[in-house]
């Protein structure tokens, strides 16, 4: 199975070494558009992981008839993930410094220029984190639970203001979904994704 990379913005490159992030929310593409559909089922239908989607009965079962479009996880389980951040050269013998981490100002005299490279751009002889995926399944995002937001890296202790609401995690992940990803798929139009499970393999 062939690695993959993943990009990962600076707080949760931060929640992945801190290891308070297990999961990670991908938007489904292409995304369902007939407004029947009840679920995509998660069993495999082969070892290259296509899914497909189901159509809801009135009564709200699962009938035999199936949408035929088909959609192809990103991710298998096993598969290891080897994490793209922003970065930037450095000189005097340090090869890599990362924007995610809270000293890289002690190291600012040591930057080549104070443009910061892309995590798209980055190769995979300076990724610094490897994860492996544990579990692959597929949800509508507004269903994720408190846990869940817990295992997305939230860290809701730090924002007395969500502490009114009912779930407040969830909340701060909503916020931070829309701030990723608000332009494209924001949290209210509730779009299928893929939930990828994984544990860092540590050096």
């Amino acid at each position: 199975m062939k690695d993959k990379p993943i990009l990962f913005s600076g707080p949760m490159v931060r929640a992945i070494l801190e290891d308070r992030k297990t999961q990670t929310r991908r938007v489904i593409k292409p995304q369902p558009t007939k407004n029947d559909i009840a679920c995509i089922d998660i069993e495999l239908l082969d070892t290259d992981g296509l899914y497909r989607t189901w159509l809801s009965n009135p009564d709200g079962g699962i009938d035999q008839d199936y949408n035929p479009e088909i959609w192809k996880s990103p991710y298998q389980v096993g598969q290891h993930l080897w994490v793209r951040e922003t970065w930037q050269y450095a000189q005097a013998g340090i090869n890599i410094i990362y924007r995610a981490d809270e000293t890289w100002g002690d190291l600012r005299h040591l930057i080549v220029d104070y443009k910061w490279r892309p995590s798209i751009f980055m190769p995979r002889k300076f990724s610094r984190i490897t994860l492996e995926v544990t579990e692959v399944r597929c949800e509508r995002l507004q269903e994720i639970d408190e846990i869940d937001a817990i295992h997305e890296g939230v860290h809701v202790d730090a924002l007395h203001e969500l502490k009114s609401y009912s779930y407040p995690n969830k909340k701060h992940f909503e916020y931070l979904w829309d701030s990723i990803n608000g332009k494209k798929y924001p949290w209210s139009s509730n779009p299928w994704v893929w939930v990828i499970s994984f544990k860092r393999i540590k050096p």
